[in-house]
């Protein structure tokens, strides 16, 4: 995937990017990026993260 590639996906699957100067960054930044919004994606729509009890 091209740079430009990683970066039209990270624009129209997370509104928080949309505006970001992503050509900027890094390639090592921009697949950390893409794979933290494919980790998201993958989840189940039940997931629940576990509570920390104090």
């Amino acid at each position: 995937m091209s740079k430009e590639e990683t970066i039209n996906y990270i624009r129209a699957h997370d509104n928080f990017f949309k505006d970001a100067h992503l050509e900027n960054y890094s390639d090592h930044e921009l697949m950390l990026i893409k794979i933290s919004i494919d980790v998201e994606k993958a989840k189940p729509s039940d997931y629940k993260a576990v509570e920390l009890s104090m």
